[in-house]
């Protein structure tokens, strides 16, 4: 018999569950057409190779900025030891096409000094997990792509939430400390009694690293290459489909640099 794969619900139930310290606002990047295109295009060559952890490998690709996570320490690089801990600095400002999130980000929680950028593919999940002591609070992560269905957990509770291109997401308080959270690997989600099939997701995480005293790591700051620059086409004129390097076409409404209002985050 076919195996039927197990979809998540977003039932009203889910809904109710209020966990302190969430917060996730819809669109919060209008147009992500450049970050997105940044990170798929076969022109980004920044990602790790297959980063151990314990048990086996990490399956989706990763980048990290300002620090290294090393998934079998369960905690961040902080030393240099001749680069082992700092692979590139943060973004900021024009540096790269999508410096402009961080931007935002950081005009609210100056304090943020660490993104780890994971890409998955249709199927692809992450293990449920509380972030590690490596780092402070807030986490904020912010989705470029497809769309994904997060699950939280807490003992016997459960809550549901979707998260679309654009959308970004915050953890704080209990969401950050004492709730897990994770994405089931699977090819399509349940949302509302409507199946929606996954596509390819990037995902920013922002975090602060911290010392093993807690104090905040300080600001590595990022060397703008001009290679940043001809990973993402140019963005033609307002209206114009563009063609995207995996072959997709996603509508662009800017010619240039998309670098939105800034936002502050809650």
């Amino acid at each position: 018999a076919r195996r039927v794969i197990e979809r998540a619900d977003l039932t009203p139930l889910a809904k109710d569950v209020v966990i302190p310290g969430l917060t996730i606002v819809k669109k919060w990047v209008e147009d992500t057409f450049l970050a997105f295109n940044y990170f798929t295009s076969p022109a980004c060559t920044a990602w790790f190779s297959q980063q151990r952890k314990r048990g086996g490998v990490v399956s989706r690709k990763v980048i990290h900025y300002g620090y290294v996570f090393d998934y079998v320490a369960n905690d961040i690089l902080r030393e240099y030891e001749g680069g082992a801990g700092v692979l590139e600095g943060l973004p900021i400002e024009e540096q790269t096409p999508w410096s402009f999130v961080t931007d935002k980000i950081r005009s609210s929680h100056p304090d943020v000094n660490q993104c780890t950028v994971n890409s998955y593919l249709p199927g692809q999940g992450i293990g449920h997990h509380i972030d590690a002591t490596g780092f402070g609070e807030p986490l904020i992560s912010v989705s470029l792509g497809g769309s994904i269905v997060m699950e939280f957990r807490k003992g016997p509770l459960r809550k549901f939430v979707f998260l679309e291109d654009g959308d970004m997401m915050s953890l704080t308080d209990s969401a950050r400390w004492e709730w897990s959270h994770g994405i089931n690997s699977r090819m399509t989600d349940l949302v509302n009694n409507k199946v929606v099939k996954r596509e390819r997701r990037v995902s920013l995480t922002y975090r602060v690293a911290v010392t093993k005293e807690k104090e905040v790591m300080p600001f590595r700051p990022y060397v703008a290459k001009v290679e940043d620059f001809v990973k993402t086409p140019v963005v033609e004129l307002e209206g114009v489909k563009e063609p995207r390097a995996d072959g997709d076409v996603r509508r662009s409404r800017l010619p240039r640099w998309n670098r939105p209002p800034s936002l502050q985050v809650p």
